[in-house]
């Protein structure tokens, strides 16, 4: 997790890069809204461990099914066209808040 891979990660997840959209879901604080839960602070993993692989397979995968109280599923990429090396970088990022 490099300084350069944790800024464009960043960039990524507000939406400066690669047509990143995870802030519109999980809020510009990352904090979460009604749409997605929160990915900064400290707070429980519902569906996942939290670890970097697990974020990694999140970002790759999605969320077909929202786990409630949250209401909208997550694109695999979160709706971008992501390369591993961008979807590293937002893991990173996603990553360096959470913990």
């Amino acid at each position: 997790m490099t300084p350069a891979a944790l800024a464009l990660g960043d960039s990524i997840f507000h939406g400066l890069a690669a047509g990143g959209l995870c802030q519109t879901c999980h809020g510009p604080d990352a904090k979460g809204t009604p749409l997605a839960p929160p990915l900064a602070g400290q707070h429980p993993w519902r569906t996942i461990d939290g670890s970097f692989a697990a974020i990694q397979n999140r970002i790759r995968t999605g969320m077909p099914n929202p786990t409630p109280p949250y209401t909208s599923p997550m694109l695999p990429f979160g709706g971008a066209q992501l390369t591993p090396q961008q979807v590293a970088a937002v893991g990173a990022y996603e990553y360096s808040i959470s913990h």
